[in-house]
């Protein structure tokens, strides 16, 4: 079957619609996969930063992992913490620290990639990184199209690939926490792989994620602030500071048990 890539800003999904040409289309967070039922013909749409060879690593890297061998891990997201807050009070004076690749450093630790298909990830970008790795959790909405209208078929998944991508994301988090209680009380919160401190406990993070073989890096914060949306009543955390351009800029982290957050969750959930 021939597939075309195309840009997610792509019309192609409308003028198949409007042409009442039968489909197959599948669909996750980051891309659109539809494929036609009468001729041997398919689109992919991926973000336009997607190169060709984006595309094709992210293929790779899913292809490594079905070759692993390894078992069904047995983790979902409800093993996972992601994020642990302590009392939030404003101020100017905090570092974050960041693990570096540290998806990837565990990925390669619990055998998931091998060592050729590590070293190539490693030279590609960040974000192509991280979405070959969540390509491993996908859950793709499948929907036909009949001519006229569409039909809801289901969710396909590979619940080994899955549970692949939330062990790496559970060892990680199991770390995350461990650190995150030797420094509490000089600790904001941590947020999936970085820290949000004091100044003087973040050489000790660093020491620490050594031990795990893990590297870091720091980032000066402008400011920190516990603050509520004014229009649904939801607190959150405002972290100012500067880009890896040098651009100021403002992160906004939703505490727990706030809609906004649960919403977050569910989205890594599905």
């Amino acid at each position: 079957m021939k597939t075309v890539n195309l840009p997610m800003t792509s019309n192609k999904l409308e003028f198949l619609q409007k042409s009442g040409i039968p489909h197959t289309a599948y669909f996750t967070n980051n891309s659109t996969h539809i494929k036609l039922i009468n001729e041997p013909l398919a689109y992919f749409m991926a973000p336009s930063f997607m190169k060709r060879k984006d595309l094709n690593f992210v293929q790779k890297v899913k292809r490594a992992a079905k070759n692993s061998g390894l078992p069904d891990q047995r983790i979902s997201p409800a093993h996972i913490s992601y994020f642990q807050f302590n009392q939030i009070q404003d101020s100017t004076n905090i570092v974050e620290v960041d693990v570096n690749h540290a998806y990837w450093h565990i990925a390669k630790h619990l055998g998931i990639i091998p060592e050729d298909v590590f070293k190539q990830g490693e030279t590609v970008e960040k974000m192509t990184r991280l979405i070959s790795l969540g390509s491993l959790a996908s859950k793709k909405k499948v929907f036909q199209f009949d001519g006229k209208n569409y039909h809801w078929i289901g969710y396909k998944y590979d619940p080994v690939l899955r549970s692949y991508f939330f062990k790496v994301s559970y060892e990680l988090d199991i770390i995350m926490r461990e650190i995150f209680s030797k420094i509490e009380d000089a600790a904001y919160f941590y947020w999936f792989d970085a820290f949000f401190v004091s100044p003087q406990v973040a050489d000790t993070i660093a020491k620490e994620l050594e031990a795990y073989g893990l590297n870091s890096k720091k980032q000066p914060i402008r400011e920190i602030a516990k603050m509520q949306d004014p229009a649904t009543g939801f607190e959150f955390v405002k972290v100012a500071d500067k880009d890896k351009h040098g651009k100021k800029r403002v992160r906004t982290f939703y505490l727990p048990g706030e809609q906004r957050f649960l919403e977050l969750v569910k989205k890594y959930e599905t």
